[in-house]
C-alpha cells in the first residue's frame, strides 16, 4: 500500500465516482507511525472518524500493488 508495506483490507469507500479500499498497514514504517501520533494529538483532527483515528487509510487501485506475486494460499480445483 503506497510503498509502506503489507496491509489488510478493512472496508471499501466511494469518492467522486471511484471505489477505493480502506486499509490497515500491518507493519508501517516509523515515519508513518510518528506522523499518525502527531496527527492524533493535533486538535484540528479531533472530528475525524474513528476509522481514521485507528490508523486505517484509504487508497485507490493505482496505490495498491504487489512487488512480486505471492503464492496462492488456497488450493483451487
Amino acid at each position: 500500500m503506497n510503498n509502506i508495506g503489507w496491509a489488510s483490507i478493512e472496508g471499501f469507500f466511494a469518492e467522486d465516482g471511484y471505489v477505493g479500499v480502506m486499509t490497515w498497514a500491518e507493519d508501517p514504517p516509523q515515519w508513518l507511525r510518528e506522523q499518525r501520533l502527531r496527527d492524533q494529538a493535533n486538535p484540528r483532527h479531533a472530528d475525524k472518524p474513528d476509522w481514521w483515528k485507528q490508523g486505517i487509510g484509504c487508497e485507490f487501485g493505482a496505490e495498491i500493488a504487489l512487488e512480486k506475486p505471492v503464492p496462492r494460499l488456497v488450493k483451487t480445483a
